[in-house]
């Protein structure tokens, strides 16, 4: 995962890893980051999978997952890390058909635990309209 200044960033560079299933990804940042046995760390991520109601597809990879799967996915990767901060690049980019991006922001509420930056092109504007994050175009 990329960091900079406390934020943990997701974008087009940091992808899920294809051979790992979907709890591995997760789990493998409190693994590499902090030591965490991998037991361990696939429970904290399993709990994670629970609270957005995605334990189902925990052993699935990521090329059968949908695209709004795996940018929760990588949302919630991104919350195994220290970082107190979440920076989404360019969300319409990760996923072809985002039509509301308050399902993701929903999602950071629900977890309750980051402050959410989204980095997108100013067309988009429009997509943020009310929304309860910082966005910057």
């Amino acid at each position: 995962m990329q960091t900079k200044d406390n934020y943990t960033v997701i974008s087009k560079e940091t992808p899920l890893i294809s051979n790992l299933n979907i709890i591995e990804n997760i789990s493998l940042i409190k693994e590499s980051h902090e030591f965490m046995s991998a037991k361990k760390a696939d429970e904290i991520s399993m709990r994670y999978l629970e609270k957005i109601s995605l334990d189902s597809i925990a052993l699935k990879r990521p090329i059968q997952c949908s695209d709004m799967e795996l940018l929760q996915i990588m949302l919630l990767r991104a919350f195994m890390c220290k970082n107190p901060n979440i920076a989404i690049v360019n969300p319409h980019y990760l996923i072809n058909n985002l039509k509301d991006i308050k399902v993701i922001i929903e999602m950071v509420e629900l977890l309750n635990e980051k402050k959410l930056l989204i980095l997108d092109i100013l067309p988009h504007e429009i997509n943020y309209k009310g929304c309860k994050c910082h966005t910057i175009k």
